[in-house]
């Protein structure tokens, strides 16, 4: 049924909704949410297909840090264009950016709450792990905003395709 928002990364979009954007595409798919937030302003919507599998392995150890900061470095250049941020909205998104991991983490909290007892306990026992990692995203997103580069993308790239990390 209809969703906001989908995996990025791992959803599929019809070649008809995308090629308005063909022009932003390799950058918007980058960074899958904007390209979501795009397709909902010219108003298609997201569905979940409940029988849907595909495979995932999420990153765990120390090593899959540098592929979290890089994503996050493309994601913060990207945003700040895609959005058409003014220098007044990155300053005070720079200087309000210290704040933004314990806000990510509120959120994560409330999401947790709702969650089963077992599904909590590890929660609180890696919240020292998780504030640390929205740390390193907002460092990314930061400094992607200022000083992010092409070049940002090819370095995520090659950790995400062929880097050495942890599994």
């Amino acid at each position: 049924g209809p969703v906001p928002l989908t995996a990025a990364h791992n959803s599929s979009y019809k070649k008809a909704c995308l090629e308005p954007l063909l022009g932003r595409l390799p950058e918007l798919l980058l960074v899958e949410p904007l390209l979501q937030g795009e397709l909902r302003k010219a108003g298609h919507a997201f569905y979940l297909e409940p029988g849907a599998r595909f495979a995932h392995e999420n990153e765990t150890g120390l090593r899959s840090i540098g592929a979290y900061y890089w994503w996050n470095r493309c994601y913060g250049r990207i945003r700040g264009r895609v959005m058409g941020w003014s220098l007044l909205r990155k300053i005070a998104y720079t200087l309000l950016s210290p704040l933004a991991p314990w806000v990510r983490l509120g959120r994560l909290t409330r999401l947790m709450i709702r969650r089963r007892d077992e599904v909590i306990r590890r929660f609180v026992v890696n919240l020292p792990r998780i504030l640390a990692l929205h740390y390193v995203a907002t460092l990314g997103m930061v400094a992607g905003l200022w000083v992010g580069g092409p070049q940002d993308d090819s370095r995520f790239t090659d950790l995400e395709l062929r880097g050495d990390r942890d599994r």
